[in-house]
């Protein structure tokens, strides 16, 4: 659980609007309301990349490696789809897109 939830559940915050997606295990530590926000997820690539179009193409492409912030719901899919060994993870969001384009900014968990 990301550590926004895990401060709201210690009641360090009264509210928490970050684009959290529900699971059935955060359920178990805060309450959600009804959703205010609904959006679809999508890969995000170089504009010329032309090696897959989807995540079935990107899985069979073994030599692709992914990026995604850690302990999130995105991290978990980014697994299923390519496997642990392909997922780069970065502690914050701003460390991942500093790190697709530099290979990292040196403060970040990966």
């Amino acid at each position: 659980m990301g550590w926004h939830l895990q401060a709201a559940a210690a009641g360090q915050y009264d509210v928490v609007a970050d684009g959290v997606t529900v699971t059935e295990e955060r359920k178990q530590k805060v309450a959600f309301s009804d959703s205010y926000m609904h959006y679809g997820q999508v890969i995000l690539v170089r504009a010329d990349e032309d090696r897959f179009t989807d995540s079935a193409s990107l899985a069979a492409l073994t030599d692709a490696t992914v990026a995604s912030q850690l302990g999130t719901t995105n991290e978990a899919k980014a697994i299923e789809i390519v496997g642990e060994d392909r997922v780069k993870v970065f502690r914050y969001i701003r460390c991942l897109c500093i790190g697709v384009d530099q290979q990292g900014c040196g403060r970040c968990h990966h």
